[in-house]
């Protein structure tokens, strides 16, 4: 069986059993990590919150499509695709001397952010890339904020079992279609003779892992063959990925319940290797996830869902930055404003605040300064008042040359400024304004907490009130 297995992972390999499509020739470098070479590439500005690409078994990280790649960076993540050990120009294993398993593979994932200085990241999952997320976000909590996961499970038991032409088992998740075992059943026993039989078994079976129900490109698929093939060095190595996610099946249904983290879970309702119900239980498993169907998808959402995908993704982002605040009382020192001419009024208006008017202020809560800005004349292009001062108990008495303002209990998106200032302040607020939330332009501010100094590097959290 191990033969017939081999014989069809070198038949699909630019069409591998877990693979996408990518639009033209990868670059990439080499990281030492983990104590192995793996191959990345970077899309989009390295100040962006990171996003790693993590792909599943018997494919590359070029699988992940180009185009998808720098859509996600055009949204303002700094997106990374690599490829894992035993695949593509990665590091390639002789399994029976060094075998591993998924949580070597996510030690993998993790020495890539170590070696590009990624302190923190959001993950994207496809297939065994799942459960690789899963694990990172568990083993390795301080490194994860959020992760995606397509087309994945929380069993993959019956997968193995079917691709080893075992009868499935009673009471757990579904097998992979049965069309599709058979089409990959029958397709390892007969070499093609020729190399246009051979590119269209290839392209029959992509066509069953598309799903009949969306359109595919056949122009793309010659260079997803061309590419694919060049950076095959071990053809033979992909089946010890395979090999790994058998050794790890009890880890692959434990660690859903584990996570924590913010999740998103993508679907297709058409995917022939791990049909619906292997996303609607990895849902249930997962607390708090999201799930969202992709009506018609296979085991690989062409670029008709990249637009849903990426708000998606987005919004889970965002969903370990949304806070609710009480309403609060507020004493300050206020100027009228705007973006553009604010840079040249901040840092005087801020020298008055301290010289004339902190020590001023009644009945403060702590000795954190807050920066208020409210009274919008429309969206962050008009006019607004700023207003530099703090939280206090009441507003029973407010100084001459100050003024009180109650701030709303409200919803706020969570941002945090962190690094060098003012520069980081610049910086964070560029995001706030490119940012995909629904601001109901009442009352934002900026946070400064009582141990804060600019010249150390300071985090600043800002509060941007949304809509409910």
């Amino acid at each position: 069986m191990k033969n017939l297995i081999l014989k069809f992972i070198s038949l699909l390999a630019a069409f591998p059993l877990i693979g996408g499509l990518f639009a033209q020739a990868a670059e990439g470098q080499i990281a030492k990590a983990n104590g192995i070479e793996i191959w990345y590439e970077t899309f989009g500005q390295k100040e962006n919150p990171a996003l790693l690409l993590i792909m599943g078994a018997c494919s590359q990280g070029i699988n992940w499509p180009t185009e998808f790649c720098k859509r996600l960076a055009t949204e303002g993540f700094y997106v990374v695709r690599y490829d894992h050990r035993d695949s593509g120009l990665s590091t390639c294993f002789d399994f029976e001397k060094n075998p591993y398993d998924l949580v070597d593979l996510s030690k993998d994932a993790i020495g890539l952010l170590d070696f590009l200085g990624i302190e923190k990241a959001h993950l994207f999952g496809f297939s065994m890339g799942g459960p690789i997320a899963e694990i990172m976000s568990v083993r390795f909590p301080e490194r994860v904020l959020s992760i995606g996961l397509v087309a994945t499970s929380a069993d993959m038991g019956p997968a193995m079992r079917g691709f080893d032409r075992l009868p499935p088992e009673e009471g757990v998740l579904s097998p992979p279609a049965e069309e599709y075992l058979s089409w990959t059943s029958e397709s390892s026993k007969c070499e093609p003779k020729t190399e246009a039989e051979k590119f269209e078994q290839k392209l029959s079976g992509w066509r069953m892992l598309n799903g009949s129900a969306l359109p595919f490109e056949e122009e793309l698929y010659r260079e997803i063959l061309t590419e694919f093939e060049a950076r095959t060095r071990h053809p033979s190595s992909a089946f010890n990925q395979l090999s790994a996610i058998k050794g790890s099946l009890d880890i692959i249904r434990k660690v859903p319940s584990q996570v924590t983290v913010p999740t998103v879970i993508f679907h297709g309702s058409a995917d022939p290797i791990f049909p619906l119900d292997h996303g609607e239980f990895l849902a249930l498993s997962i607390p708090h996830s999201k799930y969202v169907l992709l009506e018609g998808a296979g085991h690989f959402p062409n670029r008709l869902f990249y637009d849903l995908m990426i708000h998606e993704l987005k919004e889970n982002v965002m969903a370990n930055q949304f806070v609710k605040q009480d309403q609060k009382f507020f004493i300050g020192f206020e100027m009228r404003t705007s973006n553009s001419d604010m840079p040249a009024k901040v840092k005087g208006h801020w020298d008055r605040f301290y010289k004339e008017y902190l020590h001023r202020i009644p009945n403060r809560v702590d000795d954190s300064i807050l920066a208020l800005y409210t009274d919008y004349e429309g969206d962050y292009t008009q006019p607004f008042s700023y207003i530099i001062g703090c939280e206090v108990s009441n507003l029973d008495e407010i100084p001459k040359g100050l003024v009180g303002k109650v701030i709303p209990k409200s919803k706020y998106a969570l941002f945090m400024a962190e690094g060098a200032f003012p520069q980081s302040m610049v910086q964070t607020w560029q995001k706030i304004w490119k940012a995909d939330i629904k601001r109901s332009y009442t009352s934002d501010f900026e946070f400064y907490g009582p141990d804060f100094n600019p010249a150390e590097n300071p985090k600043v959290k800002i509060f941007i009130a949304i809509e409910e």
